[in-house]
Formats: structure tokens, C-alpha cells, sequence
């Protein structure tokens, strides 16, 4: 729940070419977590719920396994560099400039040097990264990659419980460790595709199981900000979970439109960075793409 507002708040920043300051992206992380909380003990005793959960899922062998999975994980992460090309070029160093400006700088999205590290991207993931880097003093490139097993490891979790209610405990189980193990090399080496792929997954398997339209919500809206694709590859299921609610409903109502408001804030900021000029060599139309070509 908390990402969505961390990113956006690199997002207005950077909108206002003002600085957040070091250490606001946790403080936002931090804040945002604890209004989840307290939102969700107003309705209910939802911890000692989730604490049965896990403590129910860590018994089972496959639960176990999975959250040995993270675990290494967390210390490849922790104890190696970000070693592939997207990863360094693309999602640290964007880290890297939030983490010394506090937003992301015209300047630099415009300089022709920052034309291969898709500029245009929203920012969940750097943003992410940049948390947990400025838990240190100065950039710590390990700090800040120990943000991906964090993320992948609530997203897998998420997964799992709703792979199981879909699939069976077998099946989901079966299915939630393949992805897992299949994830391993982009995590390690700093892609987004990883995260990006099991947050849509999420969504599916929500909308599909019934009765979690809020946990389907919150991944397309967090896939939409990973990615620019990530926007199209949650439309198809949010118009489906919108016309199935329509349908079910009888009539078209605020509350089944209202959830598209949190889609928004992805196109808004790619718009916003193609309307001060920022371009990607990357772009096959890109005029700086055909020149670098001819």
C-alpha cells in the first residue's frame, strides 16, 4: 500500500523540481504504513489474522521453502553488486539521482548522456531503491539493492496465498516457487520485468479469487508506476474487473469507477516528462534514435 505514495512523492518532487529531502522517501514509506495500519484496526483485528497466516504458511514445507527463497535472496543482494545492464544503467541510476537531489533534475533527464537510461520511466522502483539507501549516510549500492527481495518477497507472498485459493495448496504452491526460482537472475541483477510480471499476476489471480478487488487495485496500480507498459498490461484486467462489477451491479456507480482514479498517476507523470522535451534513444521514432541510426 505504501509504495503507490512513495513514488508518487518522487514523482511531485520532481514535478516541482524541488528537493524531498534525504531521508523523506522512507519518512513517507514509514508514514503511509502506519495510516495502513491503523486504517485496518479501525475495521477489525487484521494482525492477529495475518500473524495466523504466516505462522500457518511458514508450517507447511513449501511455505518454508518459499521464504528460504527470499531469504537468499536478501543476502545476494545484500553481499553482491547489481550487475546487469538495466540495472545499473536504468534503475540505480536513477536511484542514485534521487538519493542526492531529492528528485530528478530537467537538467539531467534532457542530457543527451541520459538518453539510454529510459528517462521517461515513472519512478516505484528507483524510488524504492533510493529508500533504502538513505537509511546510510551515503549511497550504499548494496543497502539499496536489498529493496528487490523486499519487494519480490511481498509480492510472492501475496501470490502464494492467492495461488492457493485458485490452484489448490499443491498447484499454487507449485506454481508460486517455479516463478520464484525462474526470477532469480533478474532480481539479482536489477531488472524491474521481475516485479513488474508478479504484481500483474497478482491482480489476476485477486479479480479472479472474488472478493479481493482491493489487493487486485493496488497491484495494477503499482504495476502502471514500475513500467510504462505496465499501464497497458493492467487495463485489460481492471476494465474486466470494472464491467464485472457493472454487470453484477446493474448500473454504472462512482464507487466501481473510483478505483481507475489510482491508474491515473503513471500516464500523468510519462505525459508530463514527454511535455518538457525529455527523450529516449531507445524510441524507434525518436529523432535522436534516427540520427544516432544515420
Amino acid at each position: 500500500v505504501a509504495q503507490p505514495h512513495q513514488r508518487r512523492a518522487a514523482d511531485l518532487a520532481t514535478g516541482v523540481q524541488r528537493p524531498l529531502g534525504a531521508r523523506a522517501l522512507p519518512r513517507v514509506g514509514l508514514l503511509c504504513a502506519a495510516a495502513a495500519a491503523v486504517r485496518a484496526g479501525l475495521r477489525g483485528d487484521p494482525g492477529a489474522r495475518l500473524g495466523a497466516v504466516l505462522r500457518s504458511g511458514l508450517r507447511r514445507p513449501e511455505g518454508a521453502l518459499l521464504a528460504a527463497l527470499v531469504a537468499i535472496l536478501f543476502l545476494r543482494a545484500a553481499t553482491g553488486p547489481l550487475w546487469m545492464g538495466d540495472g545499473r544503467s536504468i534503475w540505480l541510476f536513477q536511484a542514485k539521482r534521487l538519493f542526492t537531489h531529492g528528485f530528478v533534475p530537467l537538467t539531467e533527464l534532457r542530457h543527451p548522456d541520459s538518453l539510454w537510461s529510459h528517462p521517461d520511466y515513472p519512478l516505484l522502483f528507483p524510488a524504492s531503491l533510493a529508500q533504502l539507501a538513505a537509511l546510510h549516510g551515503a549511497f550504499d549500492e548494496r543497502l539499496a539493492a536489498t529493496a528487490i527481495p523486499l519487494l519480490l518477497g511481498a509480492c510472492l507472498g501475496a501470490l502464494w496465498l492467492l495461488a492457493r485459493e485458485a490452484l489448490g495448496r499443491t498447484a499454487g504452491a507449485a506454481f508460486t516457487l517455479g516463478l520464484a526460482l525462474s526470477l532469480d537472475r533478474l532480481a539479482t541483477g536489477g531488472y524491474a520485468d521481475g516485479l513488474l510480471a508478479l504484481l500483474l499476476l497478482v491482480q489476476f489471480l485477486a479479480f479472479a479469487s472474488g472478493g479481493r478487488d482491493a489487493i487486485a487495485w493496488i497491484a495494477a496500480a503499482c504495476a502502471s508506476l514500475v513500467k510504462g507498459e505496465g499501464i497497458f498490461l493492467a487495463l485489460p484486467v481492471a476494465a474486466l474487473l470494472t464491467a464485472t462489477r457493472i454487470r453484477k451491479e446493474g448500473r454504472v456507480s462512482w464507487r466501481g469507477l473510483a478505483p481507475w482514479l489510482c491508474l491515473l498517476p503513471g500516464p500523468a507523470y510519462t505525459l508530463w516528462v514527454r511535455a518538457q522535451g525529455v527523450d529516449t534513444v531507445l524510441k524507434f521514432n525518436s529523432p535522436v534514435h534516427v540520427k544516432h541510426l544515420q
